[in-house]
Protein backbone atom coordinates (compact mmCIF):
# COMPACT_ATOMS: atom_id res chain seq x y z
CA UNK A 1 0.00 0.00 0.00
CA UNK A 2 2.60 2.34 0.82
CA UNK A 3 4.39 1.60 -2.68
CA UNK A 4 1.10 2.57 -4.32
CA UNK A 5 0.71 5.75 -2.74
CA UNK A 6 4.20 7.09 -3.44
CA UNK A 7 3.56 5.89 -7.18
CA UNK A 8 0.35 8.82 -6.89
CA UNK A 9 2.41 11.09 -5.36
CA UNK A 10 5.42 10.30 -7.66
CA UNK A 11 2.90 10.77 -10.89
CA UNK A 12 1.20 14.45 -8.79
CA UNK A 13 4.22 15.34 -9.00
CA UNK A 14 5.55 14.64 -12.47
CA UNK A 15 2.76 15.91 -13.92
CA UNK A 16 2.56 19.37 -11.95
CA UNK A 17 6.63 19.18 -13.07
CA UNK A 18 5.62 18.83 -16.90
CA UNK A 19 2.60 21.07 -16.57
CA UNK A 20 4.21 23.92 -15.27
CA UNK A 21 7.68 23.29 -16.32
CA UNK A 22 5.44 23.64 -20.28
CA UNK A 23 2.27 25.13 -20.05
CA UNK A 24 2.50 26.91 -17.02
CA UNK A 25 5.39 29.05 -18.66
CA UNK A 26 2.86 30.32 -21.13
CA UNK A 27 -0.39 29.52 -19.90
CA UNK A 28 1.13 30.53 -16.43
CA UNK A 29 0.61 27.93 -13.83
CA UNK A 30 -3.46 28.65 -12.58
CA UNK A 31 -4.06 28.12 -16.48
CA UNK A 32 -5.59 32.03 -16.84
CA UNK A 33 -3.03 32.74 -19.16
CA UNK A 34 -1.41 36.28 -20.45
CA UNK A 35 -4.03 38.44 -22.03
CA UNK A 36 -3.52 38.84 -26.00
CA UNK A 37 -0.30 36.88 -25.70
CA UNK A 38 -1.28 33.02 -24.22
CA UNK A 39 -4.86 32.13 -24.24
CA UNK A 40 -6.25 30.91 -21.27
CA UNK A 41 -7.18 27.53 -20.60
CA UNK A 42 -10.84 27.90 -18.46
CA UNK A 43 -13.11 27.79 -21.83
CA UNK A 44 -11.17 24.95 -22.95
CA UNK A 45 -12.42 23.22 -19.42
CA UNK A 46 -16.32 23.15 -20.28
CA UNK A 47 -15.17 21.05 -23.63
CA UNK A 48 -13.06 18.29 -21.90
CA UNK A 49 -16.46 16.46 -20.54
CA UNK A 50 -17.02 15.28 -24.77
CA UNK A 51 -15.06 13.27 -26.64
CA UNK A 52 -14.38 15.91 -29.63
CA UNK A 53 -13.11 18.01 -26.60
CA UNK A 54 -10.68 15.56 -25.32
CA UNK A 55 -9.57 14.73 -28.45
CA UNK A 56 -8.99 17.90 -29.63
CA UNK A 57 -7.29 19.35 -26.28
CA UNK A 58 -5.01 15.85 -26.32
CA UNK A 59 -4.17 16.57 -30.12
CA UNK A 60 -2.89 20.32 -29.44
CA UNK A 61 0.01 19.25 -26.79
CA UNK A 62 0.24 16.34 -29.27
CA UNK A 63 1.03 18.88 -32.44
CA UNK A 64 0.61 22.23 -31.09
CA UNK A 65 -1.57 25.26 -32.51
CA UNK A 66 -0.97 28.18 -34.36
CA UNK A 67 -3.75 31.09 -34.60
CA UNK A 68 -5.25 34.02 -34.69
CA UNK A 69 -7.78 32.20 -32.35
CA UNK A 70 -10.56 33.75 -29.95
CA UNK A 71 -10.91 32.58 -26.42
CA UNK A 72 -13.61 34.52 -23.90
CA UNK A 73 -14.02 37.13 -25.93
CA UNK A 74 -10.24 38.14 -26.66
CA UNK A 75 -8.49 37.70 -30.28
CA UNK A 76 -4.74 36.03 -29.74
CA UNK A 77 -3.01 37.16 -33.36
CA UNK A 78 -1.20 33.91 -33.82
CA UNK A 79 1.95 35.57 -33.91
CA UNK A 80 3.46 33.21 -31.24
CA UNK A 81 1.91 29.13 -31.79
CA UNK A 82 1.81 26.51 -29.00
CA UNK A 83 4.42 24.23 -30.15
CA UNK A 84 4.19 20.38 -30.03
CA UNK A 85 5.39 18.32 -27.77
CA UNK A 86 4.36 14.87 -29.18
CA UNK A 87 7.69 13.74 -30.07
CA UNK A 88 9.34 14.56 -26.60
CA UNK A 89 6.32 13.43 -24.21
CA UNK A 90 5.09 9.83 -23.91
CA UNK A 91 1.73 9.00 -23.47
CA UNK A 92 1.02 8.18 -20.04
CA UNK A 93 2.89 11.83 -19.42
CA UNK A 94 0.77 13.34 -22.28
CA UNK A 95 -2.08 11.83 -19.87
CA UNK A 96 -0.51 13.16 -17.25
CA UNK A 97 -0.46 16.92 -18.14
CA UNK A 98 -3.85 16.63 -19.22
CA UNK A 99 -5.09 15.53 -16.13
CA UNK A 100 -2.86 18.01 -13.99
CA UNK A 101 -5.17 20.41 -16.13
CA UNK A 102 -8.34 18.78 -14.72
CA UNK A 103 -7.72 19.51 -11.47
CA UNK A 104 -6.68 23.10 -12.00
CA UNK A 105 -9.75 24.14 -13.97
CA UNK A 106 -11.59 21.86 -11.36
CA UNK A 107 -13.14 20.04 -13.77
CA UNK A 108 -14.59 16.09 -11.91
CA UNK A 109 -14.19 14.40 -15.50
CA UNK A 110 -12.60 11.16 -16.51
CA UNK A 111 -8.94 10.51 -15.75
CA UNK A 112 -7.21 10.91 -19.08
CA UNK A 113 -5.12 7.64 -19.83
CA UNK A 114 -2.13 6.85 -21.90
CA UNK A 115 -4.72 4.34 -24.48
CA UNK A 116 -6.32 7.59 -25.25
CA UNK A 117 -3.40 9.54 -25.71
CA UNK A 118 -1.80 7.02 -27.76
CA UNK A 119 -5.45 6.50 -29.49
CA UNK A 120 -5.31 10.72 -30.80
CA UNK A 121 -2.25 10.58 -32.31
CA UNK A 122 -3.33 9.02 -35.54
CA UNK A 123 -3.77 10.77 -37.80
CA UNK A 124 -0.60 13.09 -37.47
CA UNK A 125 -0.90 17.03 -37.88
CA UNK A 126 0.50 19.95 -37.70
CA UNK A 127 -0.02 23.44 -35.90
CA UNK A 128 -1.94 24.64 -38.87
CA UNK A 129 -3.97 21.17 -38.96
CA UNK A 130 -4.55 21.46 -35.01
CA UNK A 131 -5.93 25.29 -35.96
CA UNK A 132 -8.69 23.63 -38.61
CA UNK A 133 -9.56 21.29 -36.01
CA UNK A 134 -10.45 24.02 -33.81
CA UNK A 135 -12.60 25.43 -36.32
CA UNK A 136 -14.10 22.24 -36.79
CA UNK A 137 -14.77 21.69 -32.77
CA UNK A 138 -16.05 24.77 -32.71
CA UNK A 139 -18.37 25.02 -35.75
CA UNK A 140 -19.75 21.63 -33.89
CA UNK A 141 -19.47 22.67 -30.37
CA UNK A 142 -20.12 26.46 -30.48
CA UNK A 143 -20.92 26.81 -26.64
CA UNK A 144 -18.82 24.96 -24.22
CA UNK A 145 -21.10 21.72 -23.67
CA UNK A 146 -20.35 21.26 -20.07
CA UNK A 147 -20.56 24.57 -18.96
CA UNK A 148 -18.10 27.85 -17.95
CA UNK A 149 -16.87 27.78 -14.39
Amino acid sequence: MRFLASVVVLGLAWSQAFYHGYCGSCHLPNARGVPGLYPPLQSLGGYLCRVEGRRYATRVVLYGLVGPIEVEGMIYRGTRYMPSFGALLDDETVALILNDLLRLLHRPYPAFTATEVKRYRSPRATPNDMFRERGILLNTLPRPPCGQL
